[in-house]
């Protein structure tokens, strides 16, 4: 894999821009699309959730388009954005509907660009995953008069020298919170922007076997094995709650939560490993309390010592919760 230094660029990131209906209401006259999560279901409507990179392309290649996306938005560039996303390419946040098409990524854009007046954001990582590029990032922002912070893991599907998909894993009413488009959601924390330490003293090989161990504990429904598998002094960040620590939190946790689940699987399963850290993209498909689930995630886990020091998940909470039955 081609890895990248952690990095600070100035940028915002579209995630940002367009997180749905609630990012409309910036301004009510625009032409933005108004689009409506989904009911805990994963299948996008266009573009594929599956989708890989451009053999043809290096990875060298890809990783220079997407620092080339990066560019055009910390220069408020907004020609270069629709040049590099092309007439077909989307951008599907991935609660909501894919934007497909310059014309409808034009439209939704219209209504932001004015109330933005400050654009950073910090990259934890990033490099390739099974041919695609993998940024996880804190995005930090100004819009219009408040500030923000969000973390976000975005998937580019490269081609061409254009970005064909833009996958973007978060959760959208801490967004819409940060955007003061919404009230009354709690702070949230951020996380970590340095690895913990002794990252480099496993292979990746055997990183990835504990991190494939965690998947297949939860899918057997082993909750002892998965509360093992937690450092004691490890922390586990679902990115929309308060993070756990150590493994009787995890298993705290479980104690909530497993009886009602009577099913685990883990399917559209991409993972690897990126400046040291497992990352997996996935769909989690599950059953709880009779409701069948299937919600998009990305994780990333740090692990060292055999165990998970950091493990932290980008979805969206209210698609989880609604797909689950526990809201409306």
């Amino acid at each position: 894999m081609v890895l990248m230094k952690q990095a600070r660029i100035l940028s915002l990131m579209l995630v940002v821009l367009l997180g749905g209906a609630g990012c409309a209401q910036a301004n009510p006259d625009s032409t933005a699309v108004s689009a409506q999560p989904s009911a805990g279901s994963a299948e996008p409507k266009s573009a594929s959730a599956g989708a890989t990179g451009d053999n043809s392309m290096t990875d060298s290649e890809k990783l220079a388009v997407a620092q080339s996306m990066l560019d055009a938005w910390s220069g408020l560039d907004w020609e270069r954005v629709y040049q590099l996303f092309g007439e077909h390419g989307a951008l599907h946040n991935v609660m909501l509907d894919p934007i497909v098409g310059e014309d409808k990524l034009r439209q939704r854009l219209q209504g932001f660009e004015t109330g933005l007046s400050r654009m950073d954001f910090i990259v934890l990582r990033m490099g390739l995953l099974d041919g695609n590029v993998v940024i996880e990032r804190l995005e930090s922002f100004d819009f219009n008069g408040k500030s923000g912070i969000v973390p976000v893991v975005g998937v580019m599907t490269i081609e061409d020298g254009q970005v064909r998909l833009w996958r973007e894993y978060y959760d959208r009413n801490w967004l819409l919170s940060e955007l003061g488009l919404v009230e009354g959601e709690p702070a949230h924390p951020v996380a970590p922007d340095e690895p913990a330490a002794g990252l480099g003293e496993m292979s990746d090989a055997d990183k990835l076997a504990v991190a494939q161990a965690m998947l297949d504990a939860y899918e057997a429904l082993d909750w002892d094995k998965v509360a093992s598998l937690i450092a004691r002094d490890g922390v586990v960040h679902y990115v929309e709650k308060e993070p756990m620590h150590g493994p009787e939190a995890m298993r705290a946790h479980i104690e909530r939560v497993g009886p009602a689940l009577t099913r685990v699987a883990f399917k559209d399963l991409r993972m690897g490993v990126i400046d040291g850290v497992v990352m997996i993209e996935r769909v989690d498909d599950f059953d709880y309390n009779g409701h069948h689930v299937s919600v998009p995630v990305f994780g990333s886990m740090e692990i060292a010592d055999g165990k998970i020091k950091v493990w932290r998940e980008y979805y969206d909470h209210e698609q989880m919760r609604r797909g689950m039955g526990l809201i409306e």
